[in-house]
């Protein structure tokens, strides 16, 4: 059931927005505020055609509509010289338009590192030998720094700062190697990639098993998250990415494989400039908080707020695809 009883009701409820858009449409630049408001008053008149399409006959509203989202169309799309406006376009429809490209591959990342993380656990858990084999010499000899400290100091937070272990930089630079080789084994048909994917699941559930075993997995836990929020999505995403390119090789579809392989490839790309700056922001969350090891309680509303944040830029991503479908 729609608001409107004709189209007069219709048009007399919608032209001001009609008419404030044709204004924005009409401008050689937008401030910030004009660029919000573009991009909501493009979404409501794409609605608005939707609605005009289905309910009502009149063919010069369904033009004029449609006159007005090729010109916002023109608009989004010519050559702007401004940076500001590029990197505005990057973030709200390039990088949405990638993510949702790769989305099935993204949960099944996310699938198969939880799948992975439960095998694991129950297994080390009962053979805590295995973590030991898992692990780089120098992570372990660090998780083994912590523990000596922890028994001493009972938590992270009462550790003297010249005496605590470098686990976390650990961490951040392993994420950070591991987010790039799942995106650049994606050449390996895919089986490069979910290696990686499974053999990192393994490591981090290996280093996890260690801390709980010793009675401080929370401790543990809450200080990777800080910036391991992040750096888990990235590694999803990357690990999308290879498996993407890996299935355009394998399964090319209807287009020819050298024409699949160079679309994934490009919105592979678009999609690594956002795991780079998630890695980025990682890496400063680990160099100016971290280091710093604040309370329990504030680790795990940093890496809550980092979560919702990324959850609604993912949900924003498909709702603008949906949109624009």
């Amino acid at each position: 059931m729609i608001p409107y009883k004709n189209i007069d009701s219709f048009i007399y409820h919608r032209r001001d927005v009609w008419t404030q858009f044709e204004t924005l449409t009409n401008k050689r630049n937008l401030t910030f505020d004009e660029s919000i408001q573009f991009g909501e008053f493009y979404q409501q008149i794409v609605e608005d055609l939707s609605i005009s399409q289905t309910h009502f006959e009149d063919t010069k509203i369904r033009a004029y509509l449609n006159t007005l989202i090729l010109r916002a169309g023109c608009k989004m799309y010519k050559r702007d010289k401004s940076p500001f406006s590029k990197v505005l376009f990057f973030f709200t429809n390039k990088l949405p338009d990638s993510i949702h490209f790769f989305f099935h591959e993204f949960l099944f990342s996310i699938l198969l590192f939880l799948i992975i993380v439960i095998i694991g656990f129950s297994i080390i858990s009962k053979t805590p030998e295995y973590a030991e084999l898992l692990l780089s010499g120098a992570m372990y000899d660090q998780a083994m720094i912590d523990l000596e400290n922890l028994s001493s100091f009972k938590n992270f937070d009462s550790i003297p700062s010249d005496q605590r272990s470098q686990m976390s930089l650990y961490i951040w630079l392993n994420n950070t190697k591991v987010s790039l080789l799942a995106f650049v084994l994606g050449i390996t048909a895919g089986v490069g990639t979910i290696f990686i994917l499974c053999f990192n699941s393994m490591m981090i559930t290996g280093l996890a098993v260690i801390y709980y075993l010793n009675g401080h997995f929370l401790d543990f836990f809450s200080t990777i998250m800080i910036h391991g929020s992040l750096e888990l999505p990235a590694i999803f995403l990357a690990s999308a990415s290879g498996l993407s390119i890996g299935k355009a090789m394998i399964f090319p579809g209807k287009q020819s494989k050298s024409e699949n392989i160079k679309k994934t490839v490009s919105k592979a790309f678009t999609l690594l400039i956002g795991i780079i700056i998630l890695l980025l922001i990682a890496a400063l969350i680990e160099g100016l908080i971290t280091t710093r090891k604040p309370d329990i309680s504030i680790r795990f509303i940093i890496a809550a707020i980092n979560i919702l944040c990324l959850l609604s830029y993912f949900v924003y991503s498909l709702k603008n695809r949906l949109i624009k479908n």
